[in-house]
């Protein structure tokens, strides 16, 4: 695959597949789980399905703890992930009373509750902010 002509649309789409396979492998364990997922091809077909259904159990299981195992790089990944998102909507903040005063109410930045995080969090509706 290193000799892959980017000009051909082939090989271009071919290059996009891999790179998704390659980020969709390390967001559920990267190298460990491509071993696991070797090691499970060569069972039987019922060795699979017996040992799918045990790993489907036990996961299910974790999830529904609600007490949540986390390293201290998942601590420290959320706790980074928290403080750039309250630095973004401090930033926004002070544009939105500092810089925008002349702008009218409606165009100006709102701040709504959701996210993707559990805690109660304020999403920023950048569509609003100019009028398109």
């Amino acid at each position: 695959m290193d000799n892959i002509n980017l000009d051909d649309n082939f090989s271009k789409e071919l290059m996009c597949l891999r790179l998704q396979i390659e980020t969709l492998f390390e967001n559920v364990g990267g190298e460990d789980c491509i071993n696991l997922l070797n090691k499970i091809s060569k069972l039987s077909l019922s060795e699979r399905e017996i040992i799918l259904k045990q790993f489907n159990n036990i996961v299910q299981k974790l999830l529904a703890n609600t007490k949540r195992k986390k390293s201290l790089q998942d601590v420290a990944n959320e706790k980074f992930e928290n403080e750039l998102y309250d630095r973004i909507e401090q930033e926004f903040n002070n544009i939105q009373v500092n810089d925008l005063s002349s702008m009218n109410a409606a165009s100006r930045f709102k701040i709504v509750n959701g996210g993707k995080s559990r805690m109660k969090r304020k999403v920023i509706k950048f569509n609003e902010f100019y009028n398109y």
